[in-house]
This record gives structure tokens, sequence and C-alpha cells, in this order.
């Protein structure tokens, strides 16, 4: 029931880093100073090292083989239990959590993890807004000399014409758009940590804006990109991300800020199109613990006890 997909925690991947470090053969045959084979210990060359780490004979390329097959059905196998683990603890701390808040039956919230990101409001620096400046200088003067190359400029897709994310076009009703939108706001901004001064910006997103307002001149254009930056960002993140999320227009982001999911908003999908009428409990995690949490109800349901922060 929904759970094919694995939840946004790092530490389920941890089983499977700690087995590629032990694996046979694995970096230890490039600190050698002679080459040998990891089966028969036989002296190989740099280029054998590097392609098998073993030698030329079959039965010790087979039987290397086999024990990275076994390898990974041990590193598999501790990656499930892991999985099932954490799956079990945060099902436990859903019951806790439910019966703090006073209501029955919290099995009926299906658990959902999405990453959770905190980080320090600092006013924003003007040189950030130098370096956007140049930048999106640059793209619309790409899409300039495009236009003179190619007359018939490149159409914009009519979802993003009309200012719809993947959430709003590929969801089954309204109720999934809902617990998509505040998955997203339990995590608070995860996915925009490598926004940087340039917010994802491609030419394609110029290309749409300037198909949109024809008539704006290239200062006019990256003028009304720099009116939305916020006087406060968090820190070492994508400068339009204030504290009540992403200060831009739907219409003027980037593709992929309109575009991307995280594992587990894509697990979301697959438990409302699998249980409509369910539940959520959102958790926002960091190393496993729940930092945030939602119970969130389908729509047209009665609402949902006080969530936790």
């Amino acid at each position: 029931m929904g759970y094919n997909r694995p939840l946004e925690v790092r530490s389920f991947f941890s089983p499977l880093f700690d087995v590629a470090r032990t694996m046979l053969g694995t970096h230890e045959a490039f600190t050698r100073n002679a080459f040998r084979c990891c089966i028969c210990d036989t002296e190989i060359t740099r280029q054998q090292a590097r392609s098998f780490q073993t030698c030329t004979s079959w039965k010790c390329r087979c039987e290397y083989r086999g024990r990275l097959r076994d390898q990974a059905k041990q590193a598999e196998a501790k990656y499930e239990q892991a999985l099932i683990e954490f799956r079990s603890g945060l099902c436990s701390t859903r019951n806790q959590l439910a019966d703090a808040c006073g209501f029955e039956h919290p099995e009926r919230f299906l658990p959902v993890c999405v990453p959770s990101y905190k980080a320090e409001m600092v006013q924003m620096k003007a040189d950030r807004r130098e370096k956007l400046r140049a930048f999106l200088l640059a793209l619309v003067e790409d899409c300039t000399r495009e236009t003179d190359v190619d007359p018939h400029p490149h159409s914009e897709t009519p979802d993003l014409a009309r200012g719809t994310d993947s959430s709003d076009h590929d969801a089954a009703s309204e109720t999934q758009t809902m617990f998509l939108r505040v998955a997203c706001t339990c995590c608070g901004g995860h996915c925009c940590t490598d926004g940087g001064d340039q917010a994802y910006f491609t030419v394609d997103t110029m290309r749409r804006y300037i198909a949109r307002h024809p008539d704006q001149s290239p200062d006019a254009i990256v003028d009304d990109y720099l009116q939305h930056v916020p006087d406060e960002t968090y820190e070492a993140s994508c400068i339009y991300h204030s504290a009540t999320g992403c200060s831009l227009p739907r219409q003027m982001r980037a593709d992929l800020c309109n575009a991307f999911e995280c594992y587990g908003l894509t697990h979301l999908r697959d438990l409302v199109a699998e249980n409509a009428a369910t539940g959520l409990f959102i958790a926002a995690t960091n190393q496993g613990q729940v930092m945030r949490y939602r119970f969130v109800e389908p729509l047209h349901q009665p609402d949902a006890p006080p969530s936790g922060s």
C-alpha cells in the first residue's frame, strides 16, 4: 500500500555506503605499488586493475563477480531492514503525536517523510543582487542573439505559460495538490539550497519571460526580477528563498523549481493515488529525527488537530 519507493532519509543509504567501502578490490588495488589480482594475488597491470581488479583468468573474474553479487544482496538486505525499522519508528512517532493531539485511529494517517530545512535568516547583501543582475543580463543577451538567428523564438509550454507547476498539472485531485503544498511547507525549502545567486535560471527561463513581455527592454526585464529579491533570505540558499517560501511568482521561476519533486513528494503521490480518502502524517526529518510534522485530512473532511513545528 504505497511503500514501494524509498523515503527521503539519507540514513537509509548508509548500509549501501558501508558495503561499497569494503567491497573486495575496491580502492585497495589503486593504493598498491604492485597491482595484484584480488582473487589469486598474481601480479596484474594497472589497466587490468582499473578494468576488472582481477587477472585474465575467467575463474578469477567469475568468482569476483559472484562475490560482488553476494555483497550487493547483503547490502540490499541491510537497506531493507533499515527501511523497515525507520518506518516502524515513524509509525510509533505518529501514534504518540496523535495521542498527544487527542484523536483516535492514527493509523488512518499514512506516514510520508520529506527533508527538513532550517537555516538562519540574514539580510540580503548588495553584492548578491549585483551578481544576479549580471547573470540575468547575460541570459537576456543570449536570448537576443538567438532571436536574431532564429526569427521564430521558442514557444513556451502551456503549463508554464499559465504559471502552473508539476503538482497542478499531474494532480489527480485537489486533495493531492493540497497535500503536496503542505509537504513542501513542512520541509521548508531543502531543494532551494543550491539556487545560489542564479536561482536555477536558464536561457529557457528568459525566453518564456520575453515571450510574455515582448516590449520590455533588457534592463526592464532584469529590474522586474530584482524587485522580487527579498530583504532577508536564508543563509547559503537561493537568493529568492524567503521566510515565506519563494518570493518569485510561479511564472517567473526556473523550470527546475516548477518541476522538481523529491522522493517524499513522489511517495506522497503514490499514497494518494492508492488511498484517495486517507489522511497523511507528513514528517520533515533530519538525520532520521522528526523536526516538524503535520496531520492532514483529505479535503471535505473534518480538520485534523493542530500539528507540531
